[in-house]
C-alpha cells in the first residue's frame, strides 16, 4: 500500500534489460559482474516498491509478486554463468569460448541456504545416452 516508490512494471522492465544486456547470449565475466551490481540495485529498489489500490484484481500488485520472483531466478542464472568458466550448450562465454569437459562435465545446482542466500553446488552428470564424443552409452536406465 506503499503510495511512493518505484512502479514494479519499471522495475521489471530494468530486470529484463539487465538480463538481456549482462547475462544473454554471448556472456563475459565483466558483463556478468556488472550483472550483478544491477541486480543488487534492483533488489534494493524491489524493497520500496510503490503499489496502490487494494491487492484483488491488481495488475501491479500481482506484477510485485511476480518480480521478487524473477529477481531470484535471474540472481540464480546469472551467478551459476558465473561460476562456469566454460562454454556449454546454451552457455556461451566469450571469455572461456571452449567446452572443458574434464573440469565442467557436472552441473551447476543453486539451492536457498538455510539464511537465505543461494548456495550452489556442482554436481556430476550422469550419461545414460550419448558420451561427451557423441557416441551412445552402452547401458540405458
Amino acid at each position: 500500500r506503499r503510495e511512493n516508490g518505484p512502479t514494479p512494471f519499471a522495475l521489471t522492465d530494468r530486470l529484463k534489460e539487465t538480463m538481456w544486456s549482462h547475462c544473454g547470449v554471448v556472456r563475459d565475466r565483466d558483463g556478468l559482474v556488472a550483472g550483478r551490481e544491477q541486480l543488487d540495485e534492483i533488489a534494493a529498489a524491489v524493497e520500496t516498491i510503490a503499489v496502490s489500490g487494494p491487492a484483488e484484481a491488481n495488475p501491479a500488485w500481482q506484477e510485485a509478486l511476480d518480480l521478487s520472483n524473477q529477481l531470484t531466478v535471474a540472481r540464480l542464472l546469472l551467478e551459476s554463468a558465473l561460476a562456469r568458466d566454460e562454454s556449454r550448450g546454451a552457455h556461451f562465454r566469450s571469455d572461456f569460448p571452449i567446452r572443458d569437459d574434464e573440469r565442467w562435465l557436472r552441473m551447476v545446482v543453486g539451492r536457498r541456504g538455510a539464511d537465505g542466500v543461494p548456495v550452489y553446488e556442482a554436481r556430476p552428470v550422469e550419461l545414460t545416452r550419448l558420451a561427451p564424443d557423441g557416441e551412445p552409452v552402452a547401458t540405458l536406465r
